[in-house]
């Protein structure tokens, strides 16, 4: 870790520090007493902010925080019109809930040397989502039974998160009311048998199934119950009580499906999730408050559905970021923010045809060789192995990158 050099103190409170346990022990003791109740993201950030500290800290004064969130500005450079990064307001965050843990639990007294700088919280980030009107036919047909388009289907008319839709189970339906009602309490990690709560109380809500949906869900609940292999090496067939029994390699291959007839509809990360901003871009669309979309999704208050969609609601029509994977297909790649079929950019050469990067048969591209130095390599245009096992579908070409390592 680089040496952060220590802002001197310019007045009486940036001088000031916390007595009590120095921080090492403090940390101890928070992943001894706190770390179980937390989930394991959430734990990861804290991990990550501990390795951050300096090992020179003992009882950091507001100086010397302020000289490390200094540092960690440099390290994570923030977006364009923001003045932090979300890494630095959340190892910042961190410091200062950690203190403020310790001051409740009597540990340490004083100033809590990390909330005194008071950071403003970063911008919402835009939201990506999906056209689904140009989509959304062809992702249903690239998947493989009912039960894969049933899952699709339920993420884009309830809105819920990856883990609530892979926690269901055929009870959480509710068939006796008109409509049909999907009763959201539990969520479930992929690949994991036991069941946890939703994050927060909000969470537990009853979302009506539309027409089209409950006819998914009645042909599946006349199915048997689904059976997979558990344990070490999968060693026995088991039977799980779940609608949705998928591990992360089965999501992750239904993606990539997906991503052969949609190329670039889906992001990377947590690719269910955008069905979720796309619902709730829909009902803001057509006119729904902030609290029934809130109720929906299930968030802790409204001020959480206002400050996630603020990026979308403060942008015109015209902008906002709705991908249209498919018509870009048809016409061939286009400029970031162009329609589809957009002529050449305003000041580009008349007779000059501008073809993007991604749209070329062939491109360059540098890597490290053996001895250090940088050389080219050229990108061939082929399919892979996996789109070409893809019953039933019409894989056109795509950039084949050269692996990396050694050749």
């Amino acid at each position: 870790m680089a040496v952060i050099p220590l802002i001197a103190p310019t007045n009486e409170l940036s001088a000031k520090r916390p007595s009590g346990e120095p921080i090492a022990r403090l940390v101890m003791l928070f992943r001894q007493h706190v770390f179980p109740e937390l989930a394991d993201k959430t734990q990861a950030t804290y991990l990550q902010t501990f390795k951050l500290i300096p090992p020179s800290w003992e009882r950091p004064s507001v100086a010397e925080v302020g000289a490390w969130v200094t540092w960690l500005r440099g390290q994570y450079p923030p977006p364009p019109g923001c003045r932090d990064s979300w890494t630095v307001h959340l190892n910042w965050k961190n410091v200062a809930a950690l203190y403020s843990w310790a001051k409740d639990w009597g540990f340490v007294e004083g100033v809590n040397p990390a909330a005194v700088l008071g950071l403003k919280k970063p911008k919402s980030r835009a939201r990506a989502i999906l056209d689904l009107a140009d989509v959304w036919p062809a992702i249903l047909g690239a998947c493989l039974d009912d039960r894969q388009r049933c899952l699709l289907e339920t993420a884009r008319a309830t809105g819920c998160r990856s883990s609530e839709l892979l926690a269901l189970t055929p009870s959480d339906i509710v068939t006796t009311a008109r409509p049909w009602h999907i009763h959201v309490e539990r969520q479930r990690r992929p690949g994991q048998w036991v069941t946890e709560h939703v994050k927060t109380d909000h969470g537990v809500r009853s979302l009506p199934v539309p027409p089209e949906l409950e006819a998914l869900l009645r042909e599946l609940l006349t199915q048997p119950a689904p059976e997979v292999w558990v344990g070490r090496g999968r060693q026995r067939l088991q039977t799980v009580p779940f609608l949705f029994p998928y591990r992360q390699h089965e999501l992750n291959a239904m993606k990539t499906r997906c991503a052969v007839v949609a190329p670039g509809a889906f992001p990377k990360g947590d690719w269910l999730h955008t069905l979720r901003h796309t619902l709730a871009i829909s009902m803001m669309r057509t006119g729904a408050s902030t609290d029934d979309i809130q109720r929906q999704l299930g968030h802790d208050s409204p001020t959480t559905t206002q400050f996630v969609y603020s990026q979308f609601a403060s942008r015109p029509a015209e902008a906002r970021p709705v991908m249209r994977a498919m018509k870009a297909m048809e016409v061939g790649p286009t400029r970031w923010g162009a329609p589809p079929g957009a002529g050449p950019p305003v000041g580009a050469p008349q007779g000059e045809a501008v073809t993007p990067a991604r749209a070329t048969a062939s491109r360059v591209s540098k890597r490290s060789s053996p001895t250090g130095k940088k050389e080219n390599t050229t990108c061939s245009t082929t399919t892979t192995k996996r789109q070409r096992a893809l019953p039933g579908l019409s894989v056109g070409p795509v950039v084949k990158k050269p692996r990396k390592g050694r050749r």
